[in-house]
This record gives structure tokens, C-alpha cells and sequence, in this order.
């Protein structure tokens, strides 16, 4: 979510639907949440939202997200990277070699 320069809330996802109400234990803690997509929209969600892949071949993935509306009903959204929104959101860089970790390094927490 992203305010353009009108002062409009724009999104980097698409509101696909509510998820079916989420199942409870005898203690009343949630548990499991179910979300069903018909096959046409899995077809639709392929056609549209499926990322690029880069010329490494990494990519084409369809994120989706499960969420709780301010009213406290669950729903299901998923990122469309074609959304003026997502335009605006900056890709996370990479690592440098030096900020990882390597396994042989003698100064370890542990």
C-alpha cells in the first residue's frame, strides 16, 4: 500500500476473496485456514500475476497473501507485479559476499 501524489492509497496487491472462516481447537486457538481458488482462477492468477523471470530463470512465482480485514474477517490477496504500486517498490538488493557469513569463519556466537 502506497500513496501516489494525488494522496490516493494505491496497492501492490489485488483482493482476490474471503478465506473460508478458520478452524479452532477446543481451547479456541486457530489452527488451520483454507482458501479455495476454482480452476479458473488459477488460470487467471497464471495469466496475470505470475512474476518475471530474471535471466538466471529465477522467477515466475505467484505470491499470495493471507491477511485480516480492520473489521477482523480474513481474505486473500495476491501481489500483482504490474501494479503502479509495485513500480514504485524497490527490489531488495542482494547480499555482498563480504555481509554473509561463511562457515569456516573462527568467530562464531556459537
Amino acid at each position: 500500500m502506497m500513496k501516489n501524489k494525488e494522496n490516493q492509497t494505491t496497492y501492490t496487491s489485488d483482493f482476490i476473496g474471503y478465506v473460508e472462516d478458520p478452524k479452532r481447537n477446543e481451547s479456541g486457538d486457530m489452527y488451520e485456514l483454507r482458501v479455495r481458488f476454482k480452476d479458473h482462477e488459477i488460470k487467471d492468477m497464471l495469466d496475470r500475476y505470475v512474476t518475471a523471470r530474471d535471466e538466471e530463470g529465477k522467477g515466475g512465482n505467484v505470491y499470495v497473501s493471507l491477511k485480516k480485514s480492520s473489521k477482523g474477517k480474513w481474505y486473500c490477496a495476491v501481489y500483482n507485479p504490474r501494479a503502479k504500486a509495485s513500480e514504485a517498490v524497490p527490489a531488495q538488493p542482494k547480499p555482498k559476499a563480504s555481509n554473509v557469513v561463511q562457515a569456516n569463519d573462527t568467530d562464531l556466537p556459537f
